[in-house]
This record gives C-alpha cells, sequence and structure tokens, in this order.
C-alpha cells in the first residue's frame, strides 16, 4: 500500500471500538481524530492479511463493546482497566503494537509531537543539534573541590583478574 491509497476500513462498528481503545492505549490530548483513524485503518489493512487475524480483531472489538457499551462514550478509566484486564491476550498485543507502529508513524503526529522526521537522508543528528532537545532540563554539573587521585600502570608483577 502506497501513501496515496488509502487502507481498507474496518466495519463502522469494529473501527469505533478500536478507536475509542486506541484512544485509550495512546492517550494524547493535542492529536486530533485523523492519524489515530489512519491508524485504525492500518491496522485493519494488516488484520485483513489473514483470516485469524480479522477473526481475532473482529472477536476482540466486539468483547470491547459489549463489555463498555458504547466504548467511545465509555470513560478513558473504563477503557483501560478493560484493556488491562485483557494484557496478557493476542488482541491486546496485536492492536497495542500495530497501533503503536501506525501513529507514530504518522507524520500529522510528528508534526505535533515535535519530531522532525528522519535524519539518515540529511547526514544524521550528530552535526544537526542531536543535544537540542528543550524538553530536558541542562544537567547539572558539579567541579570537585578535592584533588583526582592519578591511577597510573600499575606495578610490574601485578597481575589484574576480572
Amino acid at each position: 500500500m502506497t501513501e496515496d491509497q488509502p487502507a481498507p476500513a474496518a466495519p463502522d462498528a469494529t473501527a469505533s471500538t478500536l478507536l475509542a481503545l486506541a484512544r485509550a492505549l495512546y492517550p494524547h490530548p493535542g492529536i486530533p481524530d485523523g492519524p489515530y483513524e489512519r491508524a485504525v485503518a492500518l491496522l485493519a489493512a494488516d488484520a485483513a492479511a489473514s483470516a485469524e487475524l480479522s477473526t481475532l480483531v473482529a472477536v476482540g472489538a466486539a468483547e470491547a463493546a459489549a463489555a463498555l457499551g458504547d466504548p467511545g462514550a465509555a470513560t478513558l478509566e473504563a477503557r483501560t482497566a478493560w484493556l488491562a484486564a485483557h494484557e496478557g491476550e493476542a488482541f491486546f498485543a496485536f492492536v497495542r503494537e500495530r497501533i503503536c507502529f501506525h501513529l507514530y508513524d504518522d507524520r500529522e503526529v510528528w508534526q505535533l509531537l515535535g519530531y522532525p522526521g528522519p535524519s539518515y537522508a540529511l547526514g544524521g543528528y550528530l552535526h544537526r543539534g542531536f543535544d537540542e532537545l528543550p524538553w530536558l532540563p541542562d544537567p547539572r554539573v558539579e567541579e570537585l573541590d578535592e584533588p583526582l587521585v592519578e591511577i597510573g600502570p600499575l606495578a610490574p608483577g601485578v597481575e589484574v583478574t576480572a
């Protein structure tokens, strides 16, 4: 699938449930629904690759909808609790991994989170501000008042054991 081809959509009920679960898994209040919807559509395309995955996603979404009522209207706490209760299941693992991959691979999300994109085409980050991270505090550097102890070569015959 290329960028100009949209991913096949999941059935409406499944897609709305997966959208609500995706927002609970990766909550970003500043990110609109568009990237989440694209991630869900791409997850559906991934699941369409096999009958087993399609069934896994459909059944898992149906179970979530049955437990939460309307997952989109359920509270974040209720959705999170449902996800935590199903954490060891294949449905949870597949949805978590695919939503994470597709959501954070979305260029709109990159822009909203301040990620400039991959640097390999520009020669890497080494000489392009790899340390320009405004969200990190300035490091605390303290100089010691005591003199440094010089540790030189060991005396002949002294053996080092690891």
